[in-house]
């Protein structure tokens, strides 16, 4: 269930909160916790796990920066009173890079095979 960085923090924390009281040992795994989420005691600020799932999505983190801008909206709003056909093509493009995206992220050829 939790990341083998997290289980190692885990259990070092549960060994050592096993000498203390009950409320020292809660805050001491409270804070190993927090350090942990937050990068300290790592042996480097990414390794190759992060590095691959930053690469991997840094297009979609690109693309939903630019969407949630409010110009893009406002263009897609003027092609939609102008063109119902552009609007359309539009979203219908929209729909298959969504699917496309789905399975590149799927890891199997069929987006059904599992079911």
């Amino acid at each position: 269930m939790y990341s083998p960085r997290t289980e190692k923090v885990l259990e070092s924390a549960v060994e050592e909160a096993e000498n203390m009281g009950q409320e020292k040992a809660g805050t001491l795994i409270i804070g190993k916790m927090l350090s942990a989420m937050v990068g300290f005691g790592a042996t480097c600020f990414a390794d190759r796990a992060s590095l691959y799932y930053l690469k991997s999505g840094l297009l979609l983190l690109i693309i939903s920066c630019v969407a949630s801008r409010p110009g893009l909206y406002q263009g897609f709003k003027r092609i939609t009173k102008r063109s119902t056909a552009a609007a359309v093509a539009i979203n219908v493009l929209l729909f298959f890079l969504c699917i496309a995206y789905m399975i590149y992220n799927s890891y199997t050829p069929f987006m059904y095979q599992q079911f």
